[in-house]
């Protein structure tokens, strides 16, 4: 729910959202406000963010808290394709009279470094899944049928322990104490082995 065109803090975001505040951090980074460091780490935290209030706290402790002006707004329309990638339909907190082709020079430089650590945090992320699909594919690909021969062997070993056992001693057999084991560990095999069958299922549908 939202009251007076507040969206609820709690209410999802979309990638828009996210978005428009990475614009607006890029504007104060460009203003001097953030470092590269401040803006990449929050940056990152934009692009975890899953509701309003999330992203709202990104901009809490800068001089106009845009965070609040965007809910304000119901997170507006996005800036012009054609404008700067810091520019946006919000207005500007830093100069408005800023001209010449040094600041031209200087706003295209912190453009192209903040573009720079998006691709860097883009490329981290990337390889990040590949590595978790890769470990996957590996879970996936192990031989369901050594699990099962380890138990057999492991088994049988036991059972054998049990009867020199029972064979050597004055008592005869006594309770057949593998079945313990045995049992526990035949559960497992058997969990595994239905874990990975559901893993291999679930890489096959993608």
């Amino acid at each position: 729910m939202s009251q007076g065109g507040v969206p609820d803090p709690n209410l999802r975001a979309s990638d828009a959202d996210r978005e428009r505040i990475v614009e607006q951090l890029r504007q104060h980074t460009a203003d001097g406000r953030l470092t590269m460091d401040e803006f990449e780490q929050r940056m990152s935290a934009a692009y975890a963010a899953k509701t309003y209030g999330e992203l709202a706290q990104l901009t809490r402790d800068l001089p106009v808290d845009l965070g609040a002006r965007s809910r304000g707004a119901g997170f507006g329309p996005p800036p012009p394709q054609d404008a700067p990638p810091w520019s946006g339909s919000w207005p500007r907190t830093g100069s408005t009279d800023r001209s010449g082709s040094g600041n031209e020079i200087v706003d295209a430089l912190v453009g192209a470094a903040m573009n720079w650590k998006m691709q860097k945090v883009a490329a981290r992320e990337q390889l990040r899944q590949q590595r978790h699909q890769a470990r996957l594919e590996r879970r996936a690909n192990a031989p369901i049928a050594s699990g099962f021969v380890g138990w057999a062997v492991l088994s049988a070993l036991l059972t054998g322990i049990w009867f020199m056992a029972g064979v050597t001693s004055s008592g005869g057999f006594g309770d057949f104490w593998p079945i313990w084991p045995i049992g526990i560990l035949g559960f497992l095999t058997v969990l595994k082995a239905i874990k990975t069958a559901t893993l291999r299922r679930t890489l096959t549908r993608r």
